[in-house]
């Protein structure tokens, strides 16, 4: 039985605490990765310049199934690709082929709807 100090003390650690779901990857993560994985998710990678900062919350990275890894790209590792003027470049990592098609396609969408 929990007695009211130990119940206001687990009520202060658990105040404002948010659990969350989240499948991306860190940099850490790729190096704990089989090499199986990891070469699979370097096949089903993309490379993006936005002319704008991305609008992540209508990317629904939410709704993808496998792991992802999401970083940022300087413009110096992306030497003589057609990245424009963008500085905002960003290489997605998809472990499931299926993820970067439906993340492809919500591009498309996005780009068509505020083109």
């Amino acid at each position: 039985m929990i007695d009211n100090v130990e119940r206001r003390l687990i009520s202060r650690v658990l105040y404002g605490l948010q659990i969350q779901y989240n499948p991306t990857l860190t940099r850490a993560d790729l190096e704990l990765l089989d090499k199986k994985v990891l070469t699979q998710m370097m096949r089903n990678r993309i490379v993006l310049a936005f002319s704008r900062p991305p609008m992540w919350n209508k990317f629904e990275l939410d709704k993808i199934e496998g792991m992802y890894y999401v970083d940022r790209m300087d413009k110096d590792s992306t030497h003589g690709w057609s990245t424009g003027t963008s500085d905002k470049i960003y290489h997605f990592w998809f472990e499931l082929p299926v993820d970067r098609d439906r993340f492809l396609q919500k591009i498309a969408e996005l780009k068509l709807t505020y083109s």
